[in-house]
């Protein structure tokens, strides 16, 4: 039996699972079934590419540096910079 947070981690990455598979769906049934369906006049498949590369993300980048800039602690930042590569000293100093 899985206690605690392993059983909270099974279940969060079953959900996870399912639901990406669940709407990875019609992407793939865009190139046969779905293939006359059109969202702002792409494919299913086409709506999908373009929402994720030019919305989610550059989206996603701005909520990772914003919580890089105001959550982490600098010392945090600097370590992570440092560990493995040698020119990481001189980009955390950028």
């Amino acid at each position: 039996m899985i206690k605690g947070d392993a059983a909270k981690r099974k279940k969060a990455s079953w959900i996870a699972g399912i639901t990406v598979f669940l709407i990875g769906i019609p992407s793939a049934l865009s190139f046969g079934v779905l293939s006359d369906v059109k969202i702002f006049n792409l494919s299913i498949f086409d709506f999908a590419d373009y929402l994720t590369s030019n919305i989610a993300l550059p989206v996603g980048a701005l909520f990772i540096s914003l919580f890089i800039g105001y959550q982490m602690k600098r010392i945090e930042v600097q370590k992570e910079f440092e560990s493995g590569a040698d020119s990481g000293r001189s980009l955390f100093k950028l």
